[in-house]
């Protein structure tokens, strides 16, 4: 599974793997795209309504989308407002503290308990591979969501996949960590003492 960015390359899991890391002008692309976006909670329901509407077939890990169908249900749903705003606040986090350090291979997104996150997502279903759903909806609410003279282009896209997987890689650590500890749980003793 990946997904095709504006150059028409698609992304692999391998891919994902293995990205370097942010360079400073990749950073400075981030920087104008954060600050260029007035409405961040936007962009979080922008992406929630973008995975609901286009990639239904991964709603279902959402228990509260259950029932939304229209747009209309899903912009007035609290739950809906509440998730895209707790997904906001850890982009913001993150962001905030890539565009402030000093010294860039000392960056990490280590300390913003993602591995912990994911193991908690681990519970919803989510795997690994549903992140390229939430990459597209988020690159597209990114672009949807910019003001004044900045465009999203290819060097703006390229920076928020690294950063994007960044992320995301260390959420699904956490969503493989706790699905090895849960089938280690499931399985019958080897060796048994009757």
């Amino acid at each position: 599974m990946g997904i095709v960015n504006s150059k028409q390359n698609v992304s692999t899991l391998e891919d994902v793997l293995n990205l370097e890391p942010l360079n400073q002008k990749e950073i400075e692309a981030v920087k104008a795209c954060w600050n260029a976006i007035k409405n961040k909670e936007q962009v979080g329901i922008s992406i929630m309504i973008r995975i609901f509407q286009e990639h239904s077939e991964i709603k279902s890990k959402w228990i509260f989308a259950t029932n939304l169908e229209t747009e209309a249900e899903m912009l007035s749903n609290s739950q809906l407002r509440y998730h895209a705003k707790k997904i906001m606040d850890v982009i913001g986090k993150i962001v905030t503290k890539l565009i402030s350090c000093s010294d860039i291979d000392k960056f990490s997104v280590d300390e913003f308990e993602l591995t912990r996150l994911g193991r908690n997502h681990f519970h919803y279903g989510v795997r690994r591979e549903n992140f390229f759903v939430f990459e597209e909806a988020m690159l597209f609410s990114l672009k949807k969501h910019l003001t004044g003279n900045i465009t999203f282009n290819a060097r703006m896209e390229r920076a928020w996949h690294k950063l994007f997987w960044q992320i995301s890689n260390k959420i699904s650590d956490g969503i493989e960590l706790e699905e090895k500890e849960n089938s280690c749980l499931n399985k019958p003793e080897a060796n048994t003492i009757d």
